[in-house]
């Protein structure tokens, strides 16, 4: 197992030097990709994505290879290598992400003026800037509602499965019983279900008022918007 890790990573290193020198030539002498791919014998969509990714390996090569020197020297690391040690492959990670995102759809307000401070710098983000598309505020609105909703769905799955297991070990809490009703209602699985199974401790406090439960419901609160 250990022998064909190796291997895999040698095949890695090999494609990605290779695309190294083929992104140094000028353009009008460079072979295409996919003559490339059959060169090296693999498929075009794995030299594609290996060298979606060239300049973050590029950089947390020589992020490893600062530390590595840093290290034997005996001394922590300037100001200047910790910013391409750890600044720089942070940001190019962001800028990869950003560009699955853009690929899939329109950016927000705020990952275009991330791109826009990014790009006076990193080629990858002006790149990104120059073919993607900003949501509208319509579009920015339904953005926000759907990851409220996807937040709080998240959050009321967690707690009905926390309070699943206080059930299993005893009668449950009015605060508990509470928010349960409330997924209940809105229908989230496992929630109703678990209402009929349970019993309820004896009130030792008065039960929350309608005004407080949805402040009660979730364990984890819910992002506000940007």
């Amino acid at each position: 197992m250990k022998g064909r890790k190796k291997k895999v990573e040698s095949r890695a290193q090999e494609i990605r030097t290779r695309l190294l020198v083929w992104t140094q030539s000028p353009e009008s002498l460079r072979p295409s990709l996919r003559v490339l791919a059959c060169e090296l014998g693999t498929s075009h969509q794995l030299l594609a994505h290996y060298l979606d990714g060239l300049d973050l390996w590029q950089a947390k090569e020589q992020a490893k290879r600062i530390r590595d020197r840093a290290r034997a020297e005996g001394r922590e690391m300037t100001m200047r290598e910790c910013l391409d040690a750890i600044v720089t492959p942070g940001t190019l990670s962001q800028i990869k992400k950003l560009r699955r995102e853009a690929k899939r759809g329109p950016l927000d307000h705020w990952q275009v003026q991330t791109l826009k401070l990014w790009a006076k710098q990193f080629p990858g983000a002006k790149e990104i800037l120059e073919t993607c598309r900003q949501m509208t505020p319509q579009e920015e609105r339904q953005a926000r509602a759907s990851e409220r909703a996807a937040a709080f769905a998240s959050a009321a799955s967690d707690t009905i499965a926390r309070i699943r297991k206080e059930a299993e070990r005893g009668p449950l809490s009015q605060q508990d019983v509470v928010r349960l009703k409330f997924f209940a209602r809105r229908g989230y699985p496992g929630a109703k279900e678990l209402l009929k199974k349970c019993s309820v401790m004896k009130p030792k406090t008065a039960e929350l008022t309608p005004n407080a439960t949805m402040n009660a419901v979730c364990v984890n609160k819910v992002p506000n918007d940007h």
